[in-house]
């Protein structure tokens, strides 16, 4: 698996583009399984999906995952909604591509942000929020 840095703002992404942009060069395409984990970027907006999202992209999001409604469709910038076993959890869509979509997320694993591949298939996903 190839290992990607993580920046401290979303300007010193390399690949953060405007939307069109779908290249993401040596990333690999795996069924849902973070491409990589790393610590926590400051404060406890690590342990907070909401949080992570609100602080690092300058979305204006309120309250708890689980009660975002869907009310979009998948593209670049907006919010991922899924349901693990009754817990809510969001992320921020990196990237629409064919079979599914890249996400950057925080918390999904206890207090770390990661990002991920998701496929279309994914069972937890119950849709897409634009603030």
């Amino acid at each position: 698996m190839i290992a990607i840095t993580f920046p401290q703002t979303a300007e010193e992404y390399s690949y953060f583009a405007p939307e069109d942009q779908t290249d993401f060069g040596t990333l690999p395409v795996a069924e849902d399984v973070p491409v990589k984990s790393s610590p926590p970027v400051g404060g406890s907006d690590s342990c907070s999906c909401i949080l992570g999202i609100r602080n690092f992209y300058n979305i204006n999001l309120k309250g708890n995952a689980k009660d975002l409604r869907a009310n979009t469709e998948p593209a670049a910038g907006v919010i991922a909604l899924f349901n693990y076993h009754g817990i809510g959890h969001a992320a921020y869509v990196i990237s629409v591509e064919k079979d599914g979509f890249y996400i950057d997320q925080w918390n999904k694993v206890k207090c770390k942000r990661s990002q991920e591949f998701i496929k279309w298939s994914n069972i937890n996903l119950t849709g897409f929020y634009k603030p």
